[in-house]
């Protein structure tokens, strides 16, 4: 576990201005710092997300108290890794919540662990807004207390992959899946097979899935049974990292057919990785670097700057999840002061339903019923060795 302060940098804060705000709500505002906590992993089959996602609401929290925090007092952000460790997570939130007293927390970075943090923030009343959780269904026994400013890779991938089987006329999918890792197995297992069988078209693997672990030192033999089935198309439900591995070894094998993915896939890793044989291939994609709205463009350069790395999706969401609670913690009166803690989690909860930010990854909304967030669907396309986005109506 680590704990770390933020420093401090002057970039844009544009949309931070307080002049906009009622002083009334303002004035409640009291004591040194407000404290958020941020719970990531960098380890771990998901484990570069969270390197990103640290990266971004550093970024976030430096801007935000560049221009004086909020009415003067200043974000300090108290972040723990939890070294990939499942078992460490229980632990981490009360600490959280019961020792260090967040006023909220973000994260964290893999669906499997938001399984067991998030019921734990709603059994202690915590806020919490997950960044990169996007297996579908989560949400459902995590309310009111949780939200998340992902898609879930189900709704945001079903209307991107139903245009292009009939773009592409695809007839026949075989999919592969990682059976260790939470989300892949979640969408190998349940969610393509559905949504493949509501658009009628056959899945060879239904009735003899071909799977993998994650770490599997190879998959020539999983490849190798999807090259004697004959699909169409070949669905790799699978993190990036092994994602371009089978893809890797399905151009090795000669196999030459359409490669789709959920929106998990979607970012630097699947695309450097995998080379010239993720060429061609299709997911969702839930961030537009190139977005011409000049607030995100400001985010964008502004942190591109800084960094002098190009900005990806994990980034951009850690660093919208803090000017997310910032926001709210503005528009909702709370006090901060210790013997409000809890009635100060309340009001933020509340400001959290239905807020509407403009941020680095673009204009989003945070429904108050679900948790969710309602935002564009995308196609991203690899072509030319980089992401091509269209937003799919």
């Amino acid at each position: 576990m680590s704990y770390i302060n933020t420093g401090r940098r002057l970039t844009l804060a544009a949309a931070l201005s307080l002049a906009l705000l009622p002083q009334a709500v303002l004035a409640q505002l009291q004591g040194p710092e407000i404290k958020i906590g941020v719970l990531y992993t960098v380890d771990g089959v998901w484990g570069s997300y969270g390197e990103k996602s640290f990266r971004g609401i550093r970024a976030a929290a430096e801007d935000i108290n560049a221009k004086g925090g909020v009415n003067g007092v200043k974000v300090r952000l108290v972040e723990y890794d939890n070294r990939a460790n499942p078992s460490e997570l229980p632990n981490i939130v009360r600490r959280l919540a019961t020792v260090d007293n967040v006023l909220a927390i973000v994260g964290p970075n893999a669906s499997g662990d938001a399984e067991i943090v998030f019921p734990i923030t709603n059994q202690l009343k915590v806020p919490i807004l997950g960044t990169s959780v996007a297996k579908g269904g989560i949400m459902n026994k995590n309310r009111p207390w949780a939200f998340r400013n992902i898609m879930p890779d189900d709704l945001n991938t079903a209307p991107v992959i139903t245009a292009v089987v009939k773009e592409k006329n695809i007839r026949k999918v075989a999919v592969i899946m990682d059976i260790k890792d939470p989300i892949s197995k979640y969408m190998g297992s349940a969610f393509w097979p559905a949504l493949f069988e509501k658009m009628g078209v056959e899945e060879l693997t239904k009735k003899d899935p071909v799977t993998f672990q994650s770490g599997d030192p190879s998959v020539t033999a999983q490849v190798s049974k999807l090259k004697s089935m004959n699909p169409d198309a070949i669905v790799l439900a699978a993190s990036p990292g092994d994602a371009a591995k089978i893809a890797i070894e399905v151009r090795r094998q000669g196999l030459k057919q359409q490669l789709l993915g959920a929106g998990g896939l979607f970012g630097d890793e699947f695309l450097k990785s995998g080379g010239a044989a993720v060429e061609g291939a299709i997911t969702a994609a839930q961030f537009w670097r190139d977005n011409p709205d000049p607030v995100v463009r400001g985010y964008v350069s502004s942190y591109e700057k800084r960094t002098g790395q190009t900005a990806v999706l994990h980034e951009a969401y850690a660093y919208d999840a803090l000017l997310t609670l910032v926001d709210a913690i503005k528009k909702s009166g709370v006090t901060n002061r210790a013997p409000d803690l809890d009635k100060d989690r309340e009001k933020l909860r509340d400001a959290l339903n239905g807020i509407q930010v403009v941020g680095m990854s673009g204009k989003h909304a945070l429904k108050g019923d679900s948790g969710e967030v309602d935002r564009p669907t995308m196609k991203a396309l690899i072509s030319g060795g980089k992401w091509v986005l269209t937003e799919v109506k």
